[in-house]
């Protein structure tokens, strides 16, 4: 089955096709990320364990993309509470847009 970016997914097939890209794909970094990580002291680890441990707690279509963009709320590896803002590009691959705090 191929993966459409565009087509609206539940947030449970949505949670699980991220944690399968965590284990088995591809995450890319925005250039904006970066700073953000930095400027939050995010680790690609905490980033990661958000991501496996957090929930989806909003999405957004984006036009300009054509795919889905889902808000994932969790605690760091710290404990502290953050968020991380990504999008599913493929089954394979999936991008990290932003880091909350």
């Amino acid at each position: 089955m191929k993966f459409d970016p565009s087509k609206e997914i539940d947030d449970v097939q949505a949670s699980l096709i991220i944690r399968n890209i965590i284990n088995f794909g591809n995450i890319m970094y925005s250039k904006h990320v970066e700073k953000q990580m930095k400027a939050r002291n995010y680790t690609t680890n905490d980033v990661i364990y958000i991501l496996e441990n957090g929930k989806i707690v909003s999405k957004e279509y984006r036009d300009d993309f054509q795919n889905w963009v889902y808000k994932i709320t969790g605690q760091d590896l710290e404990g502290e509470d953050g968020g991380v803002v990504t999008a599913i590009l493929t089954k394979n691959d999936i991008v990290i847009i932003t880091v909350l705090s």
